[in-house]
């Protein structure tokens, strides 16, 4: 397992595996690059960019078949903030109403949920657009390589040590951006970005000014918090990460807290020797498996808070990763063995044959032959893993196009893509869909022919659901022939 914490300053390399209940480091490399400039390329661009990122990645650590977990600043996430929630539809609702936009255009994931009595249960909703997600995934799957993962900084930074029984608060602060986080056992995560409060922006001004500058956001975000959790303690201490403020500026060193540490029932092995708590996001990240709810950790959790994945990734992208990240594994060793064996049977053949003229026993013919069998089925198995690796690498592209277009009023039933794998294939996508209005589906119809991308657009099939009064459609997108 493979965790990196891509900053503006560098990028924090971790590698791990699971040990019992724990993870354990084995090694830590820090790439002195900004690859974080490839969020401001097209797309063409950044694909590409990221493709040689992945590379370096599995160049820097030695590991080609390892899943990768990629942590980004909380910068770069539209939204992450908590509030009331007793649905999913409701969430979805709250999010398109903060962002102002269509939730089509964005990926989010619910890292946290509290419900203390009496209090309605609060979600801390993580929000992204959608096209960066969608370009990371196009990018591991040029460079062959299994993601996993893509969540916020915070939220992995908070699993690594596991005090969701307290308040925190977190400054995230490099270069060109800051962003303030606080957390609240009482209602979740919340953030503000202020670049004001960035190394570049502080630099520009006297130490008086820089520390009124530091003063008033710090005294903006907690008045924001405190609205937002309805309590907070003051003058809590911040875990500072990044930028050297603390050493510069006397507000930050007196608020800033000192040595934490991650929390040892999670976190064992080789660990960073420096102070620099960035490594505790790119730890935290691959913890998302671990059982939060475990009596071993009843004293550092409150019964009421849920730890889930603050994971972005669209779940058909996690299940084909890590689909071939297993069967990579399976018959990498496989392979192994079976060349073990083969070297074996080798030398006990020609020993028999050198120092011996009588027959060679039945019982290691038919392991030799039972060998070659074995050889032969993983020979099989590995080109049906290479047929799979060649697949229809449109899928992806085809599934951003028709959600980016998606009326909110159209739900989808099934999605289905690539099951006719032709050039032209005529039956390309088929989507199962259904509005209250059917007139839906004709606007639609109409924004999916003018994306361009696909030879034919038409609904064949319309029923209607008898239980709801809903209009059933089955949608079937046609491939051009140059598509791939």
């Amino acid at each position: 397992m493979i965790g990196v914490f891509l900053r503006p300053d560098c990028t924090q390399v971790i590698v791990g595996e699971k040990k019992k209940k724990r993870i354990h480091i084995t090694d830590y490399k820090v790439i002195k690059q900004n690859y974080l400039k490839a969020l401001e390329m097209d797309a063409i661009s950044a694909v590409e960019a990221w493709r040689y990122f992945f590379l370096d990645v599995q160049s820097v650590t030695g590991r080609d078949n390892d899943e990768i977990f990629i942590v980004l600043p909380d910068y770069v996430f539209s939204l992450l903030d908590c509030f009331y929630s007793s649905s999913h539809d409701q969430t979805r609702d709250t999010v398109a109403q903060r962002l102002q936009q269509s939730i089509n255009n964005y990926y989010y994931s619910v890292p946290i949920i509290t419900s203390p009595e009496p209090q309605k249960p609060m979600e801390t909703v993580s929000v992204i657009e959608r096209q960066i997600v969608d370009i990371f995934a196009e990018a591991a799957d040029q460079a062959k390589v299994h993601l996993v993962s893509i969540e916020a900084a915070s939220v992995a930074f908070l699993r690594s040590r596991c005090e969701y029984n307290q308040e925190q608060l977190i400054l995230f602060s490099f270069d060109s951006k800051a962003t303030l986080v606080g957390f609240s056992h009482n209602g979740g995560i919340f953030k503000m970005d202020n670049d004001d409060m960035s190394a570049h922006e502080l630099s520009l001004l006297t130490a008086e000014e820089a520390e009124m500058t530091i003063h008033e956001a710090m005294s903006a975000f907690e008045l924001s918090a405190e609205k937002t959790f309805e309590y907070l303690n003051q003058d809590l201490p911040y875990v500072v990460i990044g930028s050297s403020l603390a050493e510069k500026y006397e507000i930050i060193h007196q608020r800033a807290a000192q040595k934490i540490a991650v929390n040892d029932r999670l976190i064992s092995g080789k660990l960073p020797y420096d102070n620099e708590y960035g490594w505790y996001c790119a730890m935290g990240t691959l913890l998302q498996w671990a059982d939060f709810g475990a009596d071993a950790l009843e004293e550092c959790i409150e019964s009421y808070v849920q730890v889930l994945p603050g994971n972005v990734l669209p779940e058909e992208v996690q299940n084909k990763s890590k689909k071939f990240y297993r069967l990579e594994r399976f018959f990498s060793f496989s392979r192994i063995a079976m060349i073990l064996m083969g070297i074996i049977s080798f030398a006990e053949l020609a020993v028999i044959l050198l120092f011996s003229a009588t027959q060679i026993p039945e019982g290691l013919q038919e392991d030799y032959a039972s060998g070659q069998e074995s050889i032969a089925n993983i020979e099989r198995e590995l080109s049906i893993i290479g047929a799979e690796q060649k697949e229809d690498q449109q899928i992806l592209e085809a599934y951003s196009a028709v959600m980016s277009v998606k009326p909110p009023e159209i739900g989808y039933v099934s999605f289905e893509a690539g099951s006719d794998t032709k050039p032209n294939a005529a039956e390309w996508v088929k989507i199962k869909m259904l509005a209250a209005d059917p007139l839906k589906f004709q606007a639609y119809i109409n924004d999916l022919s003018g994306l361009g991308m696909f030879s034919s657009v038409a609904i064949p099939q319309m029923t209607t659901d008898n239980a709801s009064g809903a209009k059933v459609a089955n949608l079937v997108l046609g491939r051009k022939g140059d598509a791939r």
